[in-house]
């Protein structure tokens, strides 16, 4: 995959967007097949771990790395507190909908 579309990818995916052909186009700003974007998208969407962890520039400085540690790992934190949100939010509605089909089958 193209680098400047790989960059485009981890621009969206750390911003929390998720990617789609047009914002992806939007941010590549050249000329890009249809399939390349498709291709591209689709793989953001089913290894969006992959796309962030593609090392597409060189390393940074000590002092700016440290800084991106520190935001990656407080943009990391946030998501994990979203994502153990998510999942409570899923038993509860898994939960639910069982004990409705449970209702249901006793009737």
């Amino acid at each position: 995959m193209d680098n400047q579309l790989m960059r485009a990818l981890q621009q969206l995916l750390q911003e929390g967007k998720v990617p789609s052909v047009a914002l992806l186009k939007g941010r590549v700003g050249k000329q890009v097949s249809m399939h390349e974007l498709i291709s591209a998208v689709q793989q953001a969407k089913t290894a969006p771990e992959k796309i962030l962890a593609a090392d597409t520039a060189p390393a940074p400085a000590a002092s700016t790395a440290a800084k991106n540690s520190n935001a990656e790992t407080s943009n990391s934190a946030e998501v994990l507190a979203e994502l153990k949100a998510i999942r409570n939010e899923l038993a509860w509605i898994r939960a639910h909908i069982e004990k409705q089909n449970e209702s249901a089958s006793d009737s």
